[in-house]
């Protein structure tokens, strides 16, 4: 179910498509206000109820605007017709024995005395008192002073929360800390109490903000890939690990590790290699494979 739809359906397409604010032309049914596609089981009976406010409409036509295509010094006079404005407020029940309408249509800016002179015309003289943000109201019988318990009216701060105006009741007065754990408890995890203004003796208006955590995303560098070094040109040439001609060096006796071994028997180590290996490949019969492998081998 679309918002549009409604509209169409009660002929109202000049009056709200094309609507400058949001509460221009307000659509509800029951207790849920259509502002995006909704679904809805319409089980229990309710209508839909179109609650036409102020459009905020340009003029017509420019009052310096000449009509005629020569020079003019006649100025042409422009009025604009206006109509109050109007804001509808949802009525929640005080107390207990209080019978009231849902929604009450009040003139001009919303405020506490405008909305007492409207209660007037329903029959009903106690107290009542605006959420703040929210457009809903708490409207109590005429023997509210007498009452035993301290009310606290919870307002989110945040308009778009449609389950932001919460009236909760305590048997003694209530902390901040207390009332955030109350908020707690109803899914604002992050509740924090902005101020809070007091109406009547027992009875106090609670202004809080449930706080959304960003989550800072780390940006990634994009690192290029390093280029593979060059080829560094290999020095030295084939030696022996040990030649014992040139091991006349004399190590420090700190630096030295004695394996009682002498120089014949390092001559003999390292000469082990010798004679087990082929080095003359000539007169073996090798397969082809082989013979090229070895044609491209230079000899030391």
């Amino acid at each position: 179910m679309y918002k549009d739809q409604v509209i169409i359906t009660a002929n109202l397409i000049d009056v709200c498509i094309s609507e400058r604010k949001s509460s221009q032309c307000m659509v509800w049914h029951g207790e849920t206000e259509l502002r995006a596609r909704l679904a809805i089981r319409n089980r229990h009976g309710l209508s839909f109820v179109i609650v036409l406010n102020r459009a905020h409409l340009p003029p017509t036509s420019d009052p310096w605007e000449i009509e005629s295509g020569g020079d003019s010094l006649l100025q042409l006079g422009h009025s604009l017709h206006v109509q109050p404005e109007r804001h509808v407020v949802q009525l929640v029940q005080g107390s207990p024995d209080l019978r009231l309408p849902t929604y009450a249509e009040l003139h001009g800016q919303p405020t506490e005395a405008v909305l007492r002179e409207e209660l007037t015309h329903w029959g009903l003289t106690g107290p009542a008192f605006l959420f703040g943000a929210q457009e809903k109201a708490v409207v109590f019988s005429s023997d509210f002073g007498n009452a035993d318990f301290f009310y606290y009216l919870l307002c989110n701060e945040d308009v778009k929360d449609s389950q932001g105006a919460i009236m909760h009741s305590a048997q003694a007065p209530l902390k901040d800390l207390e009332i955030m754990q109350f908020l707690y408890e109803l899914g604002y995890w992050r509740a924090v109490v902005l101020h809070s203004d007091p109406l009547h003796v027992n009875l106090l208006r609670v202004i809080f903000k449930n706080q959304q955590v960003n989550v800072h995303c780390a940006s990634k560098i994009s690192k290029r890939p390093s280029s593979w070094p060059a080829e560094q040109p290999v020095g030295g040439r084939h030696r022996p690990f040990h030649v014992p001609a040139e091991s006349q060096v004399v190590q420090e006796v700190d630096h030295f590790i004695d394996f009682n071994i002498g120089d014949q028997e390092f001559a003999q180590l390292f000469a082990s290699h010798q004679h087990v290996l082929c080095d003359d490949p000539a007169g073996l019969d090798l397969p082809e494979e082989c013979k090229s492998a070895l044609a491209g081998l230079t000899p030391l």
